[in-house]
């Protein structure tokens, strides 16, 4: 009886967590980028592909930053009609980017095209990240499903958390820079895995000299560019591999673009010539560094995601042969 009434009030802690889904684990939804509590979205998206039967047969890959680059974009560049699906998910890291192809693998997916957004932060991440939020879904790595809820039922208990989320949940707003609830602004597409920026895109078409007026100083630092340390060796090397033994097999069209970020950190010449070593040097188009994209402030929504334009030219340059 005693270690019922010491239990009890975690049980119902428990019972609330399960029905009220505070972490956006348990139950559906249409978008994982809806105002509240920060949501998995590799689990949104695994949930998507798993339960709904939609031959998609062509799929961009790649971290937040490959979010710029739009499926209905990409398909106009194939004479045959595809069915696209965006896989990018905030944070992505080379294990994830290689549990996704094999699990599209696995599940008999035909991979015919294929196109592999990366930088100099998606190749450094070599596991699963220990972050709720940005852990793969069990059903792509193999994780047991209790261990990988129980990560949510943690963070859920955090007292920090629960202090941010009932504060949200009796006044209905969100202070800025929260590090645990966010009102995004975003739109999703289901179907293809598309975001957009809503929010950010009517806040420049209405007042775009007030828009970056305001971020110029504290959003948009002043850079000091660099080469990325060498990062491609050893367990990156094998991920790498790995995936381009899956597009052999399927006899994949694809594309690798190392992408135009604001912080100007140029991919390393060994980092270069083991990816040209590995896929060959007409599949790769790297624009980090200096260049024009990445010397135009304006070209970002803010430090770290470039607009969709600048993704529409760096197709163009690849695919307009």
């Amino acid at each position: 009886m005693r270690a019922f009434i010491l239990l009890f009030p975690l049980l119902l802690v428990g019972v609330y967590f399960l029905i009220s889904d505070p972490m956006r684990v348990v139950h559906e939804y249409d978008s994982p980028l809806k105002e509240g509590v920060l949501t998995n979205d590799r689990l949104f998206q695994a949930r998507w592909l798993n339960k709904h039967e939609q031959a998609y047969n062509a799929f961009i890959f790649g971290s937040s930053r490959s979010k710029a680059f739009k499926t209905s974009e990409w398909s106009q560049y194939f004479p045959n009609e595809i069915l696209p699906f965006h896989m990018g998910v905030n944070d992505e890291s080379l294990y994830g980017l290689a549990k996704k192809f094999q699990y599209l693998d696995r599940q008999g997916y035909f991979i015919d095209h294929a196109l592999l957004i990366m930088d100099h932060r998606l190749l450094s991440l070599l596991k699963n990240s220990d972050v709720h939020i940005f852990r793969d879904y069990y059903d792509i790595t193999g994780e047991s499903s209790g261990a990988y809820y129980q990560r949510f039922f943690t963070s859920f208990l955090n007292i920090n958390f629960l202090s941010h989320y009932f504060d949200y949940k009796m006044s209905g707003k969100i202070e800025k820079d929260n590090i645990y609830l966010w009102d995004p602004g975003f739109a999703y597409d289901k179907t293809t895995g598309d975001h957009y920026y809503v929010r950010m895109d009517s806040l420049i078409q209405y007042d775009s000299i007030n828009y970056y007026y305001q971020q110029k100083e504290k959003v948009f630092y002043e850079r000091k560019p660099k080469e990325s340390i060498d990062l491609i060796g050893g367990q990156a090397e094998q991920f790498l591999h790995e995936i381009k033994a899956i597009l052999s097999r399927h006899s994949s069209d694809y594309q690798i673009i190392i992408t135009p970020n604001y912080d100007q950190v140029q991919l390393s010449g060994n980092d270069r010539l083991k990816l040209e070593s590995i896929f060959s040097s007409d599949k790769i188009l790297d624009v980090s560094g200096i260049n024009d994209m990445t010397s135009n402030y304006r070209n970002y929504y803010e430090h770290k995601h470039f607009k969709p334009y600048v993704a529409n030219q760096l197709m163009k340059g690849v695919y307009a042969e």
